[in-house]
C-alpha cells in the first residue's frame, strides 16, 4: 500500500491551547479537554494504520505548538524542512 508517510511527529494540545492564535470568531469557546480527546483519537487512528507515532510533550508556553505538521524529507545525511 502506498502512503504519504510512515512516521509522524505529534504534539498534544497544552492546557494553554485556548490562547492559540486564531481568526475563528468562535475562538473564545475552545474546549481544551475536547481538543485533547480529539488529539488522542487522531493518534489512535494513525497507529491503527501502522504509522509510527513520535509523541512530543505539550508546551505550555507555546499554545500553537500543536500545529507542527510542516512537510519534511529526511535522508541519511540531509534533511529538507519546508513551510506548510
Amino acid at each position: 500500500m502506498d502512503r504519504l508517510f510512515d512516521a509522524v511527529l505529534v504534539r498534544p494540545p497544552s492546557n494553554s491551547y485556548e490562547h492559540c492564535v486564531s481568526s475563528n470568531p468562535d475562538k473564545s469557546n475552545i474546549d481544551v479537554q475536547l481538543a485533547k480527546i480529539q488529539h488522542e483519537s487522531y493518534v489512535s487512528i494513525l497507529r491503527e494504520n501502522n504509522i509510527e507515532v513520535f509523541q512530543l510533550l505539550p508546551l505550555e508556553d507555546y499554545p500553537d505548538s500543536v500545529f507542527m505538521q510542516d512537510p519534511a524529507v529526511l535522508g541519511l545525511r540531509r534533511s529538507i524542512i519546508g513551510r506548510f
